[in-house]
């Protein structure tokens, strides 16, 4: 199993990331160590846990970039209002500082599982 999620670095202070939190609706993203927890504990062992940041700031850096400058006439040509784009930029500008300060990663996990069933887990950002 793979599984390729945004989470947030173990023990980040959630007052830093309430932006993020805000532009989500959520109350927390989980972080690696949850993923490592709920996966181990439903017989799944793991290959892979690795969490960094540098993802977000290359893919979420180029879509900043892409709304204030790069193709920002080109959506506005094709129909995204100015309003939509603004709030965009601040809501990434959020997900860029705390990934530049290594509070918000793009984690990979791989795990496996030798059972021959499939079973689905859900992982809720509580870690429930």
């Amino acid at each position: 199993m793979v599984i390729g999620d945004i989470v947030e670095a173990h023990g980040v202070n959630r007052e830093e990331m309430k932006g993020v939190y805000d532009r989500l609706g959520l109350p927390n993203l989980g972080d690696g160590v949850t993923y490592d927890r709920v996966l181990t504990q439903n017989g799944l062992t793991k290959i892979v846990n690795d969490c960094s940041p540098k993802v977000i700031l290359r893919h979420y850096g180029a879509v900043k970039y892409n709304a204030s400058v790069g193709k920002r006439e080109e959506l506005l040509k094709n129909g995204v209002t100015q309003e939509f784009i603004d709030k965009q930029i601040v809501g990434l500008g959020h997900w860029l500082d705390a990934a530049q300060k290594n509070m918000l990663q793009q984690g990979l996990f791989v795990y496996k599982k030798m059972a021959k069933e499939r079973s689905f887990i859900m992982i809720k950002p509580d870690g429930v």
